[in-house]
């Protein structure tokens, strides 16, 4: 065992030192900070004189306005805040113009009475919109009366989505009554607060993984095929623990390494955004910024969900790429296929005509690492009679391939031939 740590921690210093894996973190970093700065510079509210605010005070105003509403989204809370949209819109010193739509208020107006509540809003007008549009009128047309049917307006929504004619296939009965069961066991009335850290920070995830994917994929693209190239690999496997130890070694540091730039790259970016937005809304209902979306978690535990499945399928791309290396002699050839492997089902698109298609296609590595908009989406699979949701499928998957490729990639370079 400690001949084996040894070598694992050659093997990781050998991957730590390559100018790949050093130019893959900066761009990762740089790529983090990058998408901080443009959800920071695409803040704008409105202030109570009037002027626009941006950026990291329109953040601040945001973050005091809504923390301000925070508890349960209630009948009570509903109805306060149409009551002080319908107040606000009666004084006509407050009007913009009024169009057949409805009802603008100016500037000063907005900023004064509408911006505060500007997040509850934002979830009325979803909620009782029809479900093919946003209609922002639409708290103009509400009394405080309709506050009490805000929750069976969203499962309204949800039936008539999941009762729709679709395409590529529709909802099966044993579907619909699985989904509907599963917005059953969501909690209501839903915690709310402020969470546009929370909701920017996912949405980034998403890049970043895919980032962090591609570096570990070039970073282990040498572990075994550059033993080829160099003409090392005649050594170490005619040594003593050439074929056995050693390969060990390589996929322990190759692990390791996965591991720790994946949730190394995860925090620095929670750090960066949640440093800047807050931490408030953790505890919210994932529905605050998912509004349909029919799972029973919070925002935060979303956030472990999409990070937990973002880094299954990452090992399973470090998994492909150790198999590519251990089969191929150059280097240039594994990180030619692992990136096309990576990035290609990015550009497939959805079938039009066959439900199947697109759950197979979800199941690519690539695909996988789409992990918070899955969390929206009302899809799942069959297996053995069982209906189960899609991200639990992708987590599922993504482990079992991964534990499959490395015994293959273990016996490809022991039981390699040296020419």
């Amino acid at each position: 065992m400690r001949l084996l740590n040894l070598l694992t921690r050659f093997e990781l210093r050998k991957i730590l030192r390559r100018k790949s894996t050093l130019v893959g973190i900066i761009i990762i970093l740089a790529v983090a900070v990058f998408l901080e700065f443009m959800s920071v510079s695409g803040e704008n509210v409105v202030g109570e004189d009037g002027n626009d605010i941006s950026g990291l005070s329109a953040i601040s105003l945001s973050r005091q306005n809504a923390h301000r509403l925070a508890g349960e989204l209630n009948t009570e809370s509903i109805a306060a805040a149409i009551d002080r949209h319908l107040l606000a819109t009666k004084k006509t010193e407050n009007l913009n113009k009024t169009t057949e739509e409805g009802i603008s208020l100016s500037n000063k107006a907005y900023g004064k009475y509408e911006q505060k509540d500007v997040e509850i809003n934002n979830l009325i007008r979803i909620a009782y919109s029809s479900s093919d549009k946003y209609d922002y009128y639409i708290m103009d047309k509400l009394s405080t009366h309709d506050a009490s049917a805000f929750y069976q307006k969203r499962m309204d929504k949800i039936n008539k989505y999941l009762n729709m004619e679709f395409s590529y296939g529709n909802y099966s009965t044993d579907e619909k009554d699985y989904f509907k069961a599963m917005n059953g066991k969501i909690n209501v009335p839903f915690k709310f607060d402020y969470s546009s850290g929370w909701m920017n920070l996912m949405r980034d995830l998403d890049l970043v993984i895919l980032v962090t994917a591609f570096v570990i994929s070039l970073s282990v693209s040498r572990v075994f095929a550059g033993e080829y190239q160099s003409g090392a690999d005649s050594i170490i496997l005619s040594s003593r623990y050439g074929r056995s130890k050693l390969i060990s070694a390589k996929l322990r540091a190759s692990f390791l390494f996965s591991t720790g730039l994946y949730f190394g790259s995860i925090l620095f970016l929670t750090v960066i955004m949640l440093s800047v937005y807050g931490q408030y809304g953790s505890g919210s209902n994932i529905q605050i910024i998912l509004f349909q979306s029919p799972y029973p978690l919070t925002i935060f535990q979303t956030y472990l969900a999409s990070v937990l499945i973002g880094y299954i399928a990452c090992l399973l791309i470090m998994s492909i790429t150790l198999l590519f290396s251990a089969r191929m002699k150059s280097p240039f050839s594994v990180i030619l296929c692992s990136v096309v492997l990576l990035l290609a089902p990015l550009f497939i698109p959805d079938s039009k005509s066959s439900r199947l298609f697109n759950n197979l296609l979800n199941l690519l590595p690539s695909k996988m690492l789409d992990g918070y908009s899955v969390f929206a989406r009302y899809e799942s699979y069959h297996v053995f009679n069982r209906i189960i949701a899609e991200p639990w499928v992708i987590g599922a998957v993504a482990l079992t391939f991964t534990l499959a490729f490395l015994p293959f990639t273990y016996h490809s370079f022991k039981h390699h031939q040296v020419v």
